[in-house]
Formats: C-alpha cells, sequence, structure tokens
C-alpha cells in the first residue's frame, strides 16, 4: 500500500471527531484531508453502500479535461469510498463535492 497526503475536499469538508464526510464551515471553500492509506484489493463485485459516498479524485480543481479513449477524463484520478456521515451520499453528490490533489492558487 501506498500513504497520499496532500488531498483536499472541495464542497465539503472532513469531520475529524466523526472521521465522516460533513458540511463546510461558512466561508470555507477547501479542507484538508488526513493522511490516506491505499492498499490494492482484488476488484470484486459488491453491493451499493448507502453509508459510503465515492468521491471523485480529480488532479486540479477545473473538473473538465479532455476525454480519453476510455471516456473518462483525464483530469479524473479515481474515486475515493469515504463515510458520508449523517448524509445519503446523494447528498454529497449534488453538493458536487469532491477531493483535489492539488489547489490552482
Amino acid at each position: 500500500g501506498v500513504y497520499i497526503h496532500g488531498m483536499y475536499v472541495e464542497g465539503a469538508r472532513w469531520d475529524r471527531g466523526t472521521k465522516t464526510v460533513a458540511e463546510s464551515h461558512k466561508g470555507e471553500l477547501y479542507d484538508s484531508l488526513p493522511v490516506v492509506w491505499l492498499e490494492c484489493l482484488e476488484k470484486v463485485k459488491k453491493q451499493a453502500d448507502e453509508t459510503l459516498y465515492a468521491a471523485p479524485l480529480y488532479k486540479i480543481s477545473t473538473r473538465a479535461g479532455v476525454l480519453s479513449t476510455t471516456g473518462l477524463s483525464t483530469n479524473h484520478i479515481m474515486n475515493l469510498e469515504l463515510p458520508s456521515g449523517d448524509h445519503h451520499p446523494n447528498h454529497w453528490i449534488m453538493r458536487g463535492a469532491a477531493l483535489l490533489s492539488m489547489l490552482n492558487n
């Protein structure tokens, strides 16, 4: 596996107390995500988990990118499943919550 640090949450925040996705604080555009441990696992079919939000991880905050031959944006890296807290995952989809590997500032 690998540790990843330096990711940000846009459109939401990471609640360090409950370890879930939560509403952003007023006036806060981005929140840093704590260090994440990624481990490769065998891909298996699983049922949808109503408590996890499949947060898209993008290279930069401009979510547009060139479509590759796979039909996916070249700016999209992967989805990370995060506990969705008090809200259904659709709440975060409607909010446009996403993860960023770097800020454009």
